[in-house]
């Protein structure tokens, strides 16, 4: 059983993980109740982890679909298997398809999804980013997008939450466990044999020293700091303004997403869907779109968005802890404006009003 239980916490302690701490503790309890021999069933898993298994994508028109739910690891293993959620792997070869797909006018991304490893978060990221470039990508956050979920989401050329929806979570941790006490207490006492100075640093069996906690502290920073500059280049903000209104590891609900930026509309997502396809729905609630008041946008001039405009139309046939050091203020570079619309004469106001908005 302690064997087991070592090799749970070793996987976990050898991550940098962007994911709701609520999430990891239940997933790593569940993992020790297998290796106690306790196995729970598929629909008790997914209870507990709140997701379901990964769908396919679907087409509503000319819009593609792909969910972006459960927790987010580079490819299926253990943890995405128990929990329903994203091998970032298969994602992207299924979102490579619709980006390249003709009959695609527009990739909508449905986000469920409490954050995941970081491992292949800059690499997808910066792929949905590009394909801004080629068309429409909207995020809709739906109900979460926590942490991993957050940076990716981030990328989209829109963000919309839904009315109930919640964003945030941005940063990043790591775990060590210390073993040592319940090593004594079963009388045990491993010894180490290694070649390399941190070979085994930060191993169970002993408390971790002052020398591996800052270093374990400075990845963690580095991290942290990448995500943060991600995220503001995603969305054209100042890094400040992403570290201090971005909730600074909180979940934010939808109203105070937009309020800071985080998000450009609150709108459900069949009405998302329908203007996105240039549908006729009557739509069924209010769509909230942000306000010309974010001082740290890029703006667009009227040339750019008769430049997008007809790009768009050839195109259509997101223990104790210990915090990372302070990190010095910096400002992203600005990024230009991408496409927010479909072709369709029906939105095409609606597109003007989001590219002067942005």
């Amino acid at each position: 059983m302690k064997r087991e239980a070592r090799r749970v916490s070793r996987f976990v302690s050898q991550q940098v993980w962007a994911i709701r701490e609520s999430t990891l503790d239940v997933m790593v309890e569940i993992l020790r109740m297998r290796a106690a021999g306790i196995e729970l069933t598929k629909e008790e898993i997914q209870a507990r982890i709140g997701a379901g298994p990964q769908r396919s994508t679907t087409r509503h028109g000319a819009v593609g679909v792909m969910n972006l739910h459960g927790v987010i690891s580079p490819r299926i293993n253990t943890m995405t298997a128990i929990s329903g959620g994203t091998s970032l792997d298969v994602w992207l070869q299924q979102f490579r398809q619709l980006r390249d797909d003709p009959e695609v006018a527009s990739i909508a991304i449905d986000a469920d999804t409490p954050g995941g490893n970081v491992q292949g978060l800059i690499e997808a990221g910066e792929e949905i980013y590009k394909a801004r470039e080629v068309k429409p990508v909207v995020g809709i956050v739906r109900h979460l997008a926590a942490s991993a979920g957050l940076w990716l989401i981030s990328a989209c050329s829109e963000i919309v939450c839904t009315p109930s929806g919640e964003i945030g979570s941005l940063g990043c941790y790591m775990i060590h466990e210390d073993w040592s006490k319940a090593n004594e207490m079963l009388g045990v006492k491993p010894t180490y044999i290694a070649y390399g100075k941190y070979k085994t640093e930060g191993n169970f069996d002993n408390p971790m020293d002052e020398e591996a906690l800052e270093y374990a502290l400075t990845q963690v920073a580095k991290i942290g700091q990448k995500f943060e500059k991600t995220v503001a280049k995603y969305r054209g903000l100042s890094v400040s303004k992403v570290r201090n209104d971005f909730g600074q590891g909180r979940l934010l609900m939808a109203d105070d997403a937009l309020a800071a930026g985080m998000v450009d509309r609150i709108a459900t997502f069949e009405d998302t869907i329908a203007r996105l396809s240039g549908s006729r729905r009557r739509s069924t609630s209010a769509t909230i779109v942000a306000p010309d008041v974010m001082a740290e946008t890029v703006p667009v001039s009227e040339s750019d968005v008769a430049e997008t405009m007809a790009t768009v139309a050839e195109s259509t046939v997101e223990r104790t802890e210990q915090q990372p050091p302070a990190i010095a203020a910096e400002t992203a570079e600005p990024v230009p404006a991408v496409e927010q619309a479909v072709d369709q004469a029906a939105i095409d106001r609606d597109f003007l009003e989001l590219a002067r908005a942005r």
